[in-house]
């Protein structure tokens, strides 16, 4: 392979995964067919919007923003306003402020005269600040189109001075419902999100379809690496894949990282087929290439004198989470006595546990339920996988210790 060639594939490579950014490419995403299709469903059904919920990592933001995309292959006419995000400064008005400045619509005006010439122009509605529901379908229904889809990402940032936003936004869901009209919302947030949202207009859930994004199968992950390779005219070994999928953990985000610094890995050796072994080496660059997952590892677990915070955080990684991501203390032991080698139980590390979830660690953990029956959550659902990933490439694990690991978790 020359020099020209390697430059045209990782030029492929860098488009195919996209582990900084929301995938806005159809032909990029991958997976997730039931909860696309739950959500189409919604936007053919008048009086019908969607919610979309998760923990954060689990690809939310892409699967919205391929949807405008998806629907305009058909030869439907919609009118979209792109994917809005959420800011803490928004209330009611500048939200919706936001969304009509990006709903772009054709104006026909007739020329004077008996030619029958007509003049088209684009406009929006921009500038206008609806502060009542009622005034955000008065706005819409002058658009005029059918259908129009308007996408409000993040809704979970709503927070803050703007408390009362989501009980007017649940408002508008409910009027716009009501008036059966040619719009359909659709929202994605956390779970919590939702919890207040319904909680506002309980009427409203009736005319909400609530699409659940749980972290993806194996299988889903699996077509990630499928696609990516296929863009860039590479290959990917099966069990290399299979690899990828296992270190992910359900979540989109690791999967487009290990595949693009495989595929890197595969390169350097001349390769255009990454294999488990270019898996393995690219642990590290993966590694050292997420700074903010790293300094925030680093502050979890440095301290001057010797300790077993990385070997504790590290095994918390590798217990068995209940729906919502949390473990028991419990879960923590069987992994720390394969990572230190000597069996470990709960006094050992209950103090690391609480530690965790302090500032002084950063926070890394929370907590929930009764003393002595506390169960733990990573707050951000990506330093999970990151966590196993570090202490492969530090040598803290191998893969017989993760294979004993969900041995033991999966017997208890």
């Amino acid at each position: 392979m020359d020099k020209s060639e390697e430059v045209f594939y990782r030029a492929k490579i860098g488009l195919a995964f996209q582990p900084g950014t929301p995938i806005d490419s159809l032909d990029l995403f991958a997976g997730r067919g039931e909860q696309t299709n739950d959500i189409i469903k919604a936007v053919f059904q008048k009086g019908q919007h969607a919610i979309v919920f998760g923990e954060p990592g689990v690809g939310k933001t892409s699967l919205v923003r391929v949807l405008a995309e998806l629907l305009s292959s058909t030869d439907l006419q919609f009118l979209s306003s792109g994917t809005i995000n959420c800011d803490r400064q928004d209330d009611f008005a500048s939200l919706w402020g936001k969304i009509f400045r990006e709903l772009k619509f054709n104006l026909t005006k007739l020329k004077p005269g008996f030619a029958s010439n007509a003049e088209r122009s684009e406009i929006s509605l921009e500038g206008a600040r609806p502060r009542q529901p009622d005034d955000v379908r008065h706005g819409l229904d002058a658009i005029g189109p059918d259908t129009i889809t308007i996408i409000i990402d993040e809704l979970d940032r709503l927070k803050g001075e703007a408390e009362n936003t989501s009980a007017l936004l649940a408002d508008t869901i409910k009027n716009l419902s009501d008036h059966a009209t040619g719009t359909t919302i659709i929202l994605t947030g956390v779970g919590d999100s939702v919890d207040q949202l319904i909680s506002e207009h309980k009427s409203i859930e009736r005319c909400l379809v609530q699409v659940p994004m749980p972290r993806m199968s194996d299988d889903e992950l699996v077509s990630i690496l499928d696609t990516g390779m296929g863009r860039c005219g590479m290959e990917m070994k099966r069990e290399a894949k299979e690899y990828i999928s296992r270190l992910s953990q359900g979540l989109p985000h690791f999967a487009h990282l290990l595949g693009q610094y495989s595929a890197y890995e595969a390169l350097e050796n001349g390769r255009t087929r990454a294999t488990a072994e270019d898996v393995r080496n690219a642990i590290e660059s993966a590694v050292r290439k997420s700074y903010s997952l790293l300094s925030a590892h680093t502050t979890a677990v440095s301290s001057p004198q010797r300790n077993i915070y990385g070997e504790v955080l590290t095994a918390c990684a590798l217990t068995k989470t209940d729906p919502l991501g949390y473990f028991s203390a419990s879960s923590v032991s069987g992994p720390l006595s394969e990572i230190l080698g000597r069996r470990c139980y709960i006094p050992v590390f209950a103090r690391h546990l609480n530690d965790f979830c302090s500032e002084k660690r950063g926070s890394v953990l929370e907590k929930t339920g009764a003393p002595r029956r506390y169960r733990y959550r990573f707050i951000n659902p990506l330093m999970r996988p990151f966590s196993v990933l570090h202490g492969l490439s530090t040598n803290l694990l191998d893969d017989e210790i993760i294979y004993r690991s969900a041995r033991i978790e999966d017997a208890g």
